[in-house]
């Protein structure tokens, strides 16, 4: 008689917590019209561009689904300056055309505030002189590094990588 007794509090129990879990809400497939009230295009909202309109205080504090977390890294704009260094397509097929043949790599500078990657003019550093690239799309990430790779004594390619999040992303350089 006590096992059924305890058994039927539990069974009260976990419908009571699956009642309260669902916030009474039985109708699954009638939206109600608070919600569509606070969508994009719902019919509640008249605002305008500029922030007038009869918003409700919960719809200006509401997030839209357009805003980004606070956390997640977002596409810088593109440098406006350097050589453009466009990322391939495809780059695995893009690395793979330099398999066998005489690869070189020098360091370059990267900033992150530009997104211009900027290496010397020469091969070997011999001269003061600096060029610069333009990588797009920019590389997103903390503690990124930019090389430039010659193939067979030609620039042909910027690679640059981050440490947070782990990434590697080779560019081609646009000829001029």
């Amino acid at each position: 008689m006590m096992r059924r007794y305890r058994l039927l509090l539990a069974l009260i129990a976990a419908f009571a917590v699956l009642a309260f879990a669902c916030n009474g809400d039985d109708d699954d497939d009638k939206e109600s019209p608070s919600a569509s009230a606070r969508t994009p295009n719902g019919g509640g909202d008249t605002a305008t561009p500029d922030g007038g309109g009869d918003k409700s205080p919960v719809d200006q504090e509401t997030p839209t689904e357009s805003e980004t977390p606070l956390n997640t890294p977002t596409q810088p704009p593109p440098a406006t300056e350097g050589t453009p260094a466009v990322a391939p397509g495809n780059e695995s097929i893009y690395v793979a055309q330099f398999a066998g043949r005489d690869v070189q790599e020098q360091t370059c500078a990267y900033n992150p505030a530009t997104r211009v990657t900027e290496c010397c003019a020469q091969s070997d550093c011999s001269t003061p002189d600096r060029v610069k690239y333009a990588v797009e799309p920019p590389l997103v990430g903390q503690d990124i590094s930019c090389s430039r790779g010659f193939v067979d004594g030609q620039p042909e390619y910027i690679r640059c990588s981050s440490v947070d999040p782990q990434q590697n992303k080779y560019y081609e350089i646009q000829v001029e």
